[in-house]
């Protein structure tokens, strides 16, 4: 029987037959593992860069509306609200109202149809 057949039957010869081969597995997993490594170190970095990028564009997007809020608040502040009231009633004809009467109702009574 050849060398290669019994290493394809008992894969644990190669620690044993020749150190050169188990060398070469060894380092290939090694290459193998630092390589993963490497990658999903740079998908995590490259995920990061994204995600600052994103909350810097939302931070932007925040300080443009409170921009725009505190410049409407200044718009209202400057609005004469007394004069659109006055405006309104002699629109509408409202009359000022003097004096008010209640009419009293006993307690018990009730309004029947």
């Amino acid at each position: 029987m050849k060398s290669s057949s019994k290493l394809i039957l008992n894969p644990f010869l190669i620690f044993n037959s020749n150190s050169q081969i188990f060398l070469k597995v060894f380092q290939l997993l090694i290459f193998l593992i630092f390589a993963s490594l490497f990658l999903f170190a740079l998908f995590q970095i490259i995920r990061l860069t994204q995600e600052v990028s994103y909350l810097t564009a939302m931070e932007q997007r925040l300080e443009a509306g409170f921009q725009q809020n505190e410049n409407w608040r200044l718009k209202a502040a400057k609005v004469d609200y007394q004069a659109v009231r006055e405006s309104l009633i002699k629109e509408f004809n409202f009359e000022k109202v003097e004096k008010v009467h209640f009419i009293k109702v006993p307690v018990g009574h009730v309004a029947s149809f």
